[in-house]
């Protein structure tokens, strides 16, 4: 089974290749250890509203993950049936499908040693949002130290065109690192040095439970304060800078999106906020985590009343 999935990958990677060479769509990768699946949720509602999006689906962030999205192979690969139907489908993408998406975010873990360099050889990279990593990233487990899956991380850096914009977390000292200095860059977070900055969030209550959370923007000063309900944290608050961070990087102005990020999709296991019995709530965080995300969740604690 393992020689029919090298043989598939390696088929995937071909034909990424050549249609990504055909349809010319742009290229959204996000990379982190915190918030991307959030990140990508609330960037393809923006982009949504003008062009047509694709985007990583839960587990579609590996090396074979990326190309099964940019080919929209939608079998399992756990059978030579699924590996099959997914090959007929890459080339029908190849050779004879004429409408292609205009963007597609895609997702990268970094979950094996050289996973995310063998990527950046043959993916180009039209912009590059880098969520926060953290001293000790996810999935360090994969590797010797920290140090080396942050440079692996940076490995990205390969695969930026000429063009490439990056959008990277100013509250977290290794996103501009791994993000690099050499091409049209916008920050986000709550520091004063961001683009897009937020001051602190304020936790809405209603009949004494926690529902949600509020947050005004230090820059630009004029824009609206944002209400994101169901969630705590500043995980989806990055989520959200993110984002616009993306859209403003693209020439857009992301506040005439205010009431689509302020309805972003939320993920189950982060930080989402469930009825419980009894007059109770429940915050499940309960998604594997990191040492950044756990550090949050017990910040939300603090401050819940």
């Amino acid at each position: 089974m393992m020689y029919f999935k090298n043989i598939f990958k390696k088929i995937l990677v071909v034909a990424s290749v050549y249609v990504l060479k055909k349809h010319k769509p742009f290229i959204v990768v996000l990379i982190g250890s915190v918030g991307k699946t959030m990140t990508r949720n609330a960037l393809y509602a923006a982009l949504s509203k003008k062009h047509s999006v694709r985007k990583s689906e839960q587990s579609l962030t590996t090396e074979i993950g990326i190309p099964l999205t940019l080919l929209g192979c939608p079998y399992p690969i756990n059978t030579i049936e699924g590996i099959v139907r997914n090959t007929v489908v890459a080339l029908e993408q190849l050779y004879i499908t004429k409408s292609y998406p205009s963007y597609v975010i895609l997702e990268i873990d970094g979950q094996k040693k050289g996973e995310v360099a063998r990527v950046a050889q043959w993916l180009p990279v039209d912009m590059l949002v880098v969520t926060p990593v953290g001293e000790i990233p996810s999935h360090v487990e994969c590797f010797d130290t920290p140090a080396s899956l942050q440079k692996e991380y940076m490995s990205i850096q390969n695969a930026l065109t000429t063009d490439a914009k990056v959008v990277w977390c100013a509250d977290d000292e290794y996103s501009r690192e791994i993000g690099g200095v050499s091409h049209h860059t916008v920050s986000y977070g709550t520091v004063d040095r961001a683009d897009i900055c937020v001051d602190t969030y304020t936790i809405l209550y209603e009949q004494s439970l926690p529902v949600g959370i509020s947050f005004s923007f230090k820059k630009p000063a004029h824009a609206t304060p944002m209400v994101i309900k169901d969630t705590l944290g500043f995980p989806v608050i990055h989520a959200v800078l993110a984002s616009m961070a993306a859209i403003q990087a693209l020439g857009e102005h992301p506040f005439s999106l205010h009431t689509t990020f302020e309805k972003v999709e939320l993920i189950p296991g982060h930080m989402k906020i469930i009825p419980g019995l009894k007059h109770s709530v429940i915050i499940d965080d309960s998604y594997n985590s990191s040492p950044v995300a756990v550090e949050e969740l017990i910040s939300v604690l603090e401050k819940i009343e």
